[in-house]
């Protein structure tokens, strides 16, 4: 009988000890699951994190890199323009000076009988008929045409102000092939 009883507390504590074994065996593991997917979590968060900060950097270093490519061809076309608005001005002022005596007298002529002063460079002649003229420092490749009612200033820089954005509009077009 005692020998029994031993058995049976033997097999009971046998019995126990497996279902705390089991039981333990179980809580690691959903433990174990639950830290692996908090750590599983975490890891794919900062991945998607760097992915994202990775995206933006690139992102913005591409944008960078197209607004600096972008200034040096504005540059670039500046100073296409630049030269050759300079070329131009060069042609106007070689015209104005082969033809200030033309460009003179046609104007005169439409404006009619009126007294006129001409106001032109130091360096340039003319002659006419009517009118005064008067050869100033101040006048650079141009003239101007004063009278009673009206006057004209014929110069490269009211030719730029009046036609600036046509011309860079051609250049544009025809150097820079730009539409």
């Amino acid at each position: 009988m005692v020998e029994k009883l031993i058995k049976k507390i033997i097999e009971d504590a046998e019995k126990k000890k497996e279902e705390i074994i089991k039981e333990a065996k179980e809580k690691a593991e959903k433990l174990w699951e639950e830290r692996k997917k908090k750590i599983d979590e975490e890891f794919e968060k900062k991945i998607s994190e760097e992915k994202e900060r990775i995206k933006s950097e690139i992102f913005s270093d591409i944008t960078n890199f197209r607004l600096e490519k972008k200034k040096e061809f504005l540059s670039a076309k500046n100073q296409i323009i630049e030269k050759v608005m300079e070329k131009i001005e060069k042609k106007f002022k070689d015209y104005l000076s082969e033809n200030l005596q033309k460009i003179v007298e046609n104007i005169i002529k439409m404006a009619g009988d009126e007294e006129f002063l001409i106001r032109i460079p130091e360096d340039m002649d003319l002659k006419i008929e009517k009118g005064k003229i008067v050869k100033e420092k101040g006048i650079v490749n141009g003239f101007i045409i004063e009278s009673k009612n009206w006057d004209i200033k014929f110069d490269w820089e009211n030719i730029k102000l009046n036609f600036e954005k046509e011309l860079i509009g051609e250049i544009s077009k025809n150097i820079l092939n730009e539409v």
